[in-house]
């Protein structure tokens, strides 16, 4: 049930939050414009400065964030930025703080990372953020309407009853989903896989559709978090905490770490959660545990003889995910090719219409109107970026919309508790948005399309309890 400290709150925002939410929209705003005007001389700065800046522009921001949320470190919007600027600033730390490349970038094959290059990475990436900061706040600042008091105790039976559904939904898809993922696993990679290398399991299970297992696995425990003192939804936890041992072993990190993270905004929709200790000693194990999954994913655990963790060196590996920008980059601002203009936005609904009316469909390995087909063919596989695909599409100006939209939809949806489909549908945004910060935005609309469906069934079977539920009162004693 919602915490009723947070409740009173969840209308509107405090005069100190609201505060905070004014200082965050002027200093993004007034940061946005320094580094539009100096564009040019951010480039020129030696690496470790712009590692200094990058590093410090997002603490100072963040932090803002967090201040502006009444869920503090737990509330979504804080979570997504956190997350997006680990895995987009992580190699800029050693620099910052060493003033050195990562020991990972010390070699001829890493030359990607060069002075020149990076520096501008960084310089969207500070773009990004800005831009994430100023829609954030924007959407934080608007009105709202007040609570719907009366109106809302008339349909609570009609909403416990989708919660309940929508809950026993999502356990039913989790619980399926880990079943096939072990049969996959299991059936392609033997019964060892869990010791096996990340890439021998890769090989394995080429074939099978676990991008979909994947999907169903992350929306389902996502609503499952609804009413997690439903039996359903205990049961739903018990199967991907099973899930998330072995295949965190295999390093199956995002699969393990954004659906966690969505489950935490969920929560924070209607739930007082730890203080904000708790959450910075469990991201430390967190981090402690991605660097011994990092050192043990590429040999397999049952071939590493000493492991040394470090939350220092997971950060970093986990910032590989700013090479893609520094491939648009390289493409765009120094190889002087065109900008999409939103080709690869189009592409992915391009390609389901034409599907629906029976038209010719090219093969998705050979459109490189994907941006993921594009990426692995000129780079390999590096994975995606929310802010490299943005700047593939329109440069600074499309780093800057895109990021701005995402704050402002992160603002706006997770602003304060509201019913159950209103909590859902947060559910299905934080598993999207966060899929997206390292990934192509090519399976999203599909994805989403699969999470209202998911959403709709759980309705109806809410729809068909409260109706019943009624049925059986009114054929009762009177």
């Amino acid at each position: 049930m919602p915490s009723p400290a947070l409740a009173q709150r969840a209308p509107g925002l405090s005069t100190q939050r609201t505060s905070v939410c004014a200082l965050l929209a002027v200093t993004c705003t007034v940061w946005l414009i320094v580094l539009l005007l100096f564009g040019d001389e951010f480039t020129e700065l030696r690496l470790r400065q712009v590692a200094v800046i990058v590093i410090v522009s997002e603490v100072v921001i963040a932090v803002m964030v967090c201040r502006s949320d009444p869920r503090g470190t737990w509330g979504f919007p804080f979570l997504y930025l956190l997350v997006l600027i680990v895995f987009h600033s992580g190699l800029f730390l050693s620099p910052a703080l060493f003033g050195r490349l990562p020991d990972a970038l010390q070699h001829p094959s890493s030359n990607w990372f060069s002075d020149v290059v990076a520096n501008r990475a960084g310089y969207l990436v500070c773009i990004a953020i800005a831009c994430y900061g100023i829609g954030y706040a924007a959407s934080r600042l608007l009105p709202t309407a007040g609570a719907a008091g009366s109106e809302e105790k008339e349909v609570t039976g009609r909403r416990l009853a989708f919660r309940a559904g929508i809950v026993d939904v999502g356990a039913c898809l989790t619980v399926a989903s880990v079943f096939l993922w072990f049969v996959f696993s299991l059936s392609n990679a033997g019964m060892l896989f869990f010791l096996g290398s990340y890439l021998t399991y890769l090989a394995s299970t080429s074939l099978a559709p676990l991008p979909w297992v994947y999907l169903a696995m992350s929306l389902g425990v996502t609503f499952a978090a609804l009413d997690l003192q439903r039996g359903t939804a205990k049961a739903a936890v018990v199967a991907f905490a099973l899930f998330a041992v072995p295949a965190f072993l295999i390093g199956l990190r995002g699969e393990v770490l954004f659906p966690a993270v969505a489950v935490i905004g969920v929560l924070g929709c209607s739930h007082r959660l730890w203080r904000a200790r708790v959450f910075w000693g469990v991201a430390a194990l967190a981090l402690i545990a991605i660097s011994f999954v990092g050192q043990v994913r590429v040999q397999g655990v049952s071939n590493v003889s000493q492991v040394v963790s470090s939350p220092v060196g997971a950060i970093e590996e986990m910032g590989y995910s700013i090479r893609p920008l520094v491939a648009s980059v390289r493409w765009h601002e120094y190889g002087q090719q065109p900008y999409l203009h939103g080709a690869t936005y189009l592409a992915p609904v391009d390609r389901q219409l034409r599907g629906l009316l029976g038209l010719p469909v090219p093969p998705a390995l050979d459109d490189e109107r994907l941006m993921n087909v594009e990426i692995s063919r000129r780079e390999g596989a590096i994975g995606g970026s929310v802010i490299a695909e943005a700047h593939h599409n329109g440069g600074l100006v499309g780093v800057g919309a895109v990021m701005m939209v995402v704050g402002a939809l992160m603002g706006l949806i997770f602003r304060h508790p509201r019913s159950p489909l209103g909590v859902a549908l947060s559910g299905l945004v934080a598993v999207l948005v966060l899929m997206h910060i390292r990934n192509s935005f090519a399976p999203l609309p599909a994805w989403a399309a699969a999470g209202i469906g998911i959403v709709g069934a759980a309705y109806l079977l809410g729809l068909l309890r409260s109706t019943h539920g009624r049925g059986r009162r009114s054929m009762g004693p009177r």
